[in-house]
């Protein structure tokens, strides 16, 4: 007679580069961990980002989130070393550092700002001259009027990274299944499991990392606005040599230059609110080409070898859900905005830290479920 098989510890709904962290953490812990994934692990947003891990260059004010971000980006040296160490395989971690240029006095009145707080906050950064960018950076523009340099920024490959990932959990023991999650099941205060293809699937614990179809499951508590699609179409770029060797931004968009020898830039990308429409455009592409050209003119001569357009999960306010859910047995890891890729290992850490050692973290206040439910 055959044997049923026991029932998963854990349950995580949604196999991106947040689940497949936290299913890293829990096996890890030594529990019994599934995923669940209506696709192939990684085929949404985790695979389709920039890999950007510059907090920095995106926060415009000092704040728990950037706090958050900014402790991330910190632990991604081990992180990367862990991966490697665990399934031989390189992420594409670089600190390559990020400069944001201004091509307005006003740009440059707000850079010398953010320039202030952030020291104040100890995060280091540094007001450059044309000039100077045009030493560090040759194939810059010269069109700009300043910059500013963040040297702790850096980046990774989120398609390398997925295969990591996926990697190391099938060598921890993490157990995955394709399917589609319907609902949560529950039994009086506490979540019992999942809706899973139609039947039910019991498990002592659950976290919704469904990325942007997370408001798509039946009572979570969350509201259908609560974390919502946010399309974003990208360019790859390739040029006969490497063309510069940081991440360059303005209030448009960014170019990252990949790492080692290659010469391929990425460039991004549109914020849209589209739907589920995961559709590439004219326009769109058309407004990442002309900022990518704007930043490093001479990528006008470059070959455009792919793009591709991913769906972020994206909340009212572009803070993450985070932390303990409605009932019992619960948990969100969901909404990251654009920072799924670079907030997985304090994500991880998070979740790990409220299943395994039962700690709940007071800092994750800004971040509850439930912080849109009196809004209209």
């Amino acid at each position: 007679m055959a044997r049923s098989m026991p029932s998963p510890d854990v349950i995580i709904v949604g196999g991106g580069v947040i689940g497949c962290s936290i299913a890293l953490r829990l096996a890890q812990a030594g529990l019994n961990t599934l995923i669940i994934e209506k696709s192939f692990l990684g085929a949404e947003a985790s695979t389709a980002a920039a890999g950007m891990l510059a907090p920095q260059l995106e926060s415009e004010h000092p704040s728990p989130f950037t706090d958050l971000c900014i402790k991330s980006r910190s632990l991604y040296p081990a992180f990367a070393e862990e991966l490697r160490h665990l399934t031989g395989r390189d992420v594409g971690y670089l600190p390559c550092g990020a400069f944001h240029l201004a091509f307005a006095e006003e740009e440059l009145r707000k850079q010398a700002e953010k320039s202030k707080w952030q020291l104040a906050q100890g995060y280091r950064n540094k007001s450059i001259t044309r000039r100077e960018l045009l030493e560090a950076q040759p194939q810059s523009s010269d069109a700009c009027l300043g910059a500013l340099h963040f040297p702790d920024e850096g980046q990774v490959d989120p398609r390398l990274l997925m295969e990591a990932l996926v990697d190391a959990v099938g060598r921890a023991g993490v157990s995955t299944r394709v399917g589609e999650v319907q609902a949560l099941l529950q039994q009086g205060t506490r979540c019992t499991g999942v809706e899973v293809d139609h039947a039910p699937l019991y498990a002592a614990a659950v976290v919704v990392a469904a990325g942007a179809w997370s408001s798509c499951i039946a009572h979570t508590g969350l509201s259908a606005a609560a974390v919502a699609p946010l399309r974003g179409q990208m360019a790859l770029l390739e040029m006969p040599e490497r063309p510069f060797t940081a991440i360059l931004a303005s209030n448009k968009g960014y170019v990252v230059p990949r790492g080692g020898a290659t010469s391929k830039v990425l460039a991004g990308s549109t914020m849209e609110f589209a739907q589920f429409e995961k559709r590439l455009t004219a326009g769109g592409l058309s407004s990442i080409l002309r900022m990518a050209i704007e930043l490093s003119p001479k990528l006008a001569f470059a070959s455009v070898v792919n793009t591709w357009v991913g769906l972020r999960p994206t909340t009212p306010d572009h803070l993450p859900i985070l932390g303990s859910g409605p009932i019992e047995g619960l948990l969100f890891a969901t909404g990251h905005h654009r920072n799924g890729v670079l907030l997985a290992p304090i994500t991880a850490e998070i979740v790990a830290d409220i299943i395994v050692k039962r700690i709940s973290h007071s800092s994750l206040t800004p971040f509850r479920w439930d912080r849109f439910q009196n809004r209209r």
